[in-house]
């Protein structure tokens, strides 16, 4: 039988799972940026970390978790990881991959605080 902290424990898990996967969505397949041909310029990646998250915004709206600011917090360091990407590529080589997706899943976890 679940007791409430269970229950609670298995609430979280279930919440950071829908949000890494409308992450691993927007991040990976559902880009405009790519659509239009702009992945590689400072409107594209405007584009792409608006639309990423505005998704995970709606899905913390969705949950009962949205604050006016996670928008804000969940787009700047999203929009600074991707701008920052080449150096991460020159610095950690193949593995800036990784990288980049533990700091977006570190800055979700920060706005579920």
């Amino acid at each position: 039988m679940l007791n409430w902290n269970s229950l609670r424990i298995l609430q979280i898990i279930t919440i950071i799972g829908y949000l890494l996967i409308i992450h691993l969505a927007f991040d990976a397949y559902l880009r405009p940026d790519k659509w239009l041909g702009l992945h590689r310029t400072f409107l594209g990646l405007v584009i792409h970390s608006a639309t990423w998250s505005g998704a995970i915004s709606l899905a913390l709206y969705g949950l009962s978790l949205f604050t006016p600011w996670n928008f804000f917090f969940l787009a700047a360091p999203h929009f600074l990881i991707d701008a920052r990407k080449c150096s991460l590529q020159q610095r950690f080589g193949q593995n800036a991959y990784l990288v980049d997706q533990f700091l977006h899943v570190v800055t979700i976890l920060i706005t579920l605080r």
